[in-house]
């Protein structure tokens, strides 16, 4: 499950300081770090009577693009949105399948 994040600190700075280089193609920021053995944060709620347990990593608007990932539903992060900046979530084609969804279907659940 990807959270929008919203950097705050030196992370605009770092990220206007970057994006101004000619040989770095785009920039993104996330909370964690992806890939195996990597940092995560977890969260575990009850879902149609069945305990739960999704990954969470938080990131920004430009993440998805910057690293290539197309969506196969749905939209992404939108600022201008409050709604994103708190409550909105991408999620994955494994939880989708572990909830019992399908890429139609996941798109607007709570």
């Amino acid at each position: 499950m990807l959270k929008t994040a919203t950097p705050g600190g030196y992370i605009p700075a770092v990220q206007n300081a970057l994006a101004d280089r000619p040989d770095i193609a785009g920039v993104a920021s996330s909370e964690l770090s992806l890939g195996a053995n990597s940092g995560w944060s977890r969260s575990g709620f009850d879902y149609k009577g069945e305990a739960k347990d999704v990954f969470e990593y938080f990131i920004d608007p430009d993440y998805m693009q910057v690293l290539g990932i197309q969506l196969p539903a749905g939209r992404n992060f939108d600022l201008s949105l409050s709604s994103d900046t708190v409550s909105a979530v991408i999620v994955n084609e494994t939880m989708v399948r572990d909830f019992g969804w399908t890429p139609d279907n996941a798109v607007g659940r709570n």
